[in-house]
Order: C-alpha cells, then structure tokens, then sequence
C-alpha cells in the first residue's frame, strides 16, 4: 500500500466518533450493545513499514480506556491493560471508501471490514475466529461528530 493511500485513509477519520456497536457470539447465542466515543488523531507521520504494529489498551480512568495502534518494539507502558504485538497484519482497500484489515492475536484472527459511507459516517463489521470457528460478530456504526 502506498504511503498516499495510508495518509488518506487517516486524514478520513481523523475526529471525534460516536460508535454503537451490537456484538454477537454464536457459540452462546449472547448479544451485547455497546456505546463508545473515540478522538482519533494522526500522531505519527513515518506510515511505511506495516509490520510491528502494537495494539495497547490503557485504562485512563474509569470511564475512559484509550486504543492505540502503533509502529515500535514491544515495551510495555505501566498503565496499559494489554500491549499486544499483532500477527500477520494485513490491510487491503476493493474501493476508496471501503477496507479490509486482518490481524492475529494470540490464537484470535479478526476481520475487520469498514465502509467510509461518507466524510461523517462509518459502517464496520469485525468477525473473529478462533480455530476456524466463528467465535464473534460485531456491527458497528460510527458518526462523526462535528
């Protein structure tokens, strides 16, 4: 992937979202709704190597746990939950307005799948598999906030 392509992709959803998303896993028949905000921001303009990509949850307060995706090696921060470097990432565009990511985690895979309906709004499905297995599904909705 180009450097232009990444660097459009982040200017695109760069702000604050608002997101809904319904969870759903098949092996128990469980459904979960869940309301989230998030600021996204570009804090890094070097976007060309895809590989040692670092996901971190830190839990900032008790209401607010940030996600990072970022480029280095694997130190861990003392407030992060979980620092986990992800596997076999890949990231694809079928269209400007639509994007595939895979990852692995542990012996989780995910799919990630979003649709940039417009400049405001986002659609994403996200199936994680374990072993082959659909484990979950998640539908989620994102409007920018303006």
């Amino acid at each position: 992937m180009s450097q232009a392509s990444i660097s459009n992709l982040l200017n695109l959803n760069q702000g604050y979202w608002i997101e809904l998303r319904t969870n759903y896993c098949p092996f128990n028949s469980s459904m979960s709704i869940h309301k989230s905000s998030a600021n996204i921001s570009v804090i890094q303009q070097d976007y060309t190597p895809l590989r040692n990509i670092i996901l971190s949850i830190c839990r900032k307060s008790i209401d607010k746990t940030t996600i990072s995706y970022r480029l280095g090696s694997n130190v861990k921060d003392s407030e992060c939950l979980v620092e986990q470097l992800l596997a076999d990432y890949s990231l694809y565009f079928n269209k400007t307005n639509h994007i595939i990511s895979t990852y692995k985690v542990n012996s989780l895979t995910v799919i990630d799948k979003t649709w940039l309906v417009n400049s405001n709004v986002r659609l994403s499905m996200t199936t994680i598999y374990k072993s082959n297995k659909c484990v979950c599904v998640s539908f989620g909705t994102d409007i920018r906030s303006v």
